[in-house]
């Protein structure tokens, strides 16, 4: 799996938390990465389950499962972002997208700031809806760390290509790196109609992105 940088320009960052999902998504979001205290929350970090093991329902308890056959890949492992970025200032904010050579399942994204994701369908270029991440401004935030959101394609909505898009007059600089995942937890949002997203509050931070995918394979009838 490639992942293509299509479009690259400036710089970006928001502070505020909405997340506006379309119908067919479960989002999910790393907010222990960024927080001092996550709250009552279950917590999965795998030892328990010795080196090896392969993932499937070990957690269903926790509503947690993980299909067999899925592949993941790290992008920045293919191409460095570093002293590049995306801008929001003027009307035509920049975006930098990605193009995957098959349908995958998931997108995640590392960041300090807020943005907007797009999903598009594999074959049609058909936008399947769009997301926004944010830190939520009243959580104390972790020196250092970065918060992680990310989108999983229900059954029948895998897609093909990403664009990462900029707030109006938000600048920060982009980062090319790996993020180190953990404490995930999931939401099930599937509205009627998708709601058309917004920025809670606007302001300028650093950005550091980073893009992990999931290559959902198709099985092989017998």
């Amino acid at each position: 799996m490639t992942a293509v940088l299509s479009r690259c320009f400036g710089l970006l960052a928001v502070l505020g938390l909405l997340v506006s999902p379309a119908a067919g998504f479960l989002l999910f979001e790393d907010m222990s990465l960024f927080m001092d205290s996550a709250g009552d929350l279950q917590h999965v970090d795998f030892t328990d389950l010795p080196d090896g093991t392969l993932l499937a329902n070990q957690y269903q308890v926790l509503g947690l499962t993980f299909p067999q056959g899925d592949d993941y890949g790290y992008t920045d492992d293919r191409f460095q972002l570093d002293e590049h970025g995306i801008s929001g200032g003027g009307e035509d904010p920049s975006t930098i997208g990605f193009d995957f050579d098959e349908a995958i399942a998931s997108f995640g994204i590392a960041f300090p700031g807020a943005l907007q994701v797009e999903v598009f369908d594999y074959l049609g270029g058909l936008s399947l809806g769009s997301f926004v991440f944010g830190p939520n401004p009243t959580l104390t935030p972790r020196v250092g760390a970065y918060p992680f959101g990310g989108i999983i394609a229900e059954a029948g909505q895998e897609f093909g290509y990403v664009e990462v898009t900029a707030w109006a007059n938000n600048e920060a600089d982009l980062l090319g790196r790996r993020a180190d995942v953990d404490d995930l937890f999931f939401s099930n949002l599937t509205p009627d109609v998708p709601p058309v997203p917004e920025p809670a509050t606007i302001g300028l931070t650093l950005l550091g992105l980073s893009v992990l995918s999931l290559s959902r394979k198709r099985r092989k009838n017998s």
